[in-house]
């Protein structure tokens, strides 16, 4: 998260942003198999580390709109997502931490939703608009197919 504070300050120079971004990914990718190589995880951990990678993409996605190096309307495709998912918490988990389970696994769906908007804030910076608008819908698509692919899994958890 700290990487995407330098974010607003390079924001005109594509080439800096991108390696920035690509560090941060980096990290991203990297800390949760340290961090369970060296045995340091935990729930709240693993949570920590989901709304830091949210935060993260937000940031970048602020300024890449702020900067117009993508109309602002993208950024609701991007997080589509995550708009159904504050939904299904505030329905789900009035009492989220009160009891066990709370965290659950990522889904392959909510996975790829990361993944391809990994390869879309690069393809912004690369200068590929076409790409990167078909990139946008893809995010939104899959992201929301996730959203819902959540809400079905907690909805049968909650049956048992």
């Amino acid at each position: 998260m700290p990487l995407a504070l330098l974010a607003p300050f390079c924001a005109d120079d594509g080439r800096l942003l991108l390696g920035i971004y690509l560090l941060g990914i980096a990290t991203d990718v990297l800390d949760g198999p340290l961090a369970r190589r060296m045995g340091h995880t935990s729930q709240v951990g693993a949570y920590a580390d989901s709304l830091a990678d949210k935060a993260f993409h937000a940031v970048f996605a602020i300024v890449l709109a702020g900067w117009a190096w993508v109309p602002w309307w993208w950024i609701p495709l991007w997080f589509a997502r995550e708009g159904v998912q504050a939904a299904l918490i505030v329905a789900y988990h009035r009492d989220a931490f009160q009891y066990e389970g709370f965290q659950r696994d990522a889904l392959p769906l909510g996975k790829a939703t990361t993944v391809l908007l990994g390869v879309t804030v690069p393809v912004v910076l690369l200068g590929l608009p076409g790409l990167a608008f078909g990139l946008t819908v893809a995010v939104a698509v899959v992201g929301l197919a996730a959203a819902v692919h959540y809400g079905l899994r907690e909805a049968a958890l909650r049956r048992r």
